[in-house]
């Protein structure tokens, strides 16, 4: 349990730091998929398994409901498991003073700030210009994130086997405006064709 919420319950005893999270042999994350994004997020890519308990009401990402716990952590502690590995997204964000490096299991989604202004975006795929998007916003999707904020936007449900990146315009002003996949290899870039302010967001929160 992390300390912070093992202070919060008065059970400092039961506390972990960071440090001793990021050795763990597995990570159970008990709540909904928002939990499991940020424990994710805290875990920064490490290769640490990672167990959702479906406490909320939404639990794509969790493979435990609540009367299950007692056995999977029996089966756990055993040995008795499979890990089902899933792709992640990593964001560079060079703007100003920013030079930031994000990881997201979700979506990277870059949208219009406060103005009503649409954007117009640039996207180069692996270096080579691909298309101007003038729309809302942007959002690249993994596979797991392909049942989340990009199937809001038109994009389709896609395996978590699968490795791939959904693009996916959100709101766009084109003809030209349906969800792309692309390689997971591939390396993508967005150039704002004009000086407007944007929000980042990564797996739901603020970049």
């Amino acid at each position: 349990m992390l300390a912070e919420d093992a202070g919060r319950l008065g059970l400092d005893e039961l506390g972990a730091g960071f440090d001793e999270i990021m050795t763990s042999d597995a990570v159970v994350v008990l709540g909904g998929d928002g939990t499991i994004l940020r424990a994710v997020r805290m875990l920064k890519g490490a290769e640490i398994p990672v167990i959702g308990v479906n406490m909320g009401r939404v639990g794509f990402l969790s493979e435990v409901e609540p009367n299950e716990l007692y056995p999977a952590m029996e089966r756990l502690l055993s040995g008795d498991y499979m890990v089902d590995e899933r792709m992640m997204l990593e964001c560079k964000i060079h703007a100003g003073d920013c030079d930031d490096t994000f990881l997201a299991l979700n979506e990277i989604a870059i949208e219009r700030g406060h103005h009503q202004r649409m954007l117009e975006m640039d996207v180069y795929i692996n270096d080579i210009m691909f298309s101007r998007y003038t729309a809302n916003g942007l959002i690249f999707a993994t596979p797991t994130g392909s049942t989340a904020y990009s199937f809001s936007a038109g994009g389709p449900v896609v395996s978590p086997e699968n490795e791939l990146i959904l693009l996916a315009p959100v709101n766009p002003h084109s003809l030209f405006g349906r969800t792309m996949a692309l390689s997971a290899k591939d390396t993508a870039r967005v150039e704002l064709a004009k000086d407007l302010e944007v929000i980042v967001g990564v797996d739901g929160c603020l970049a």
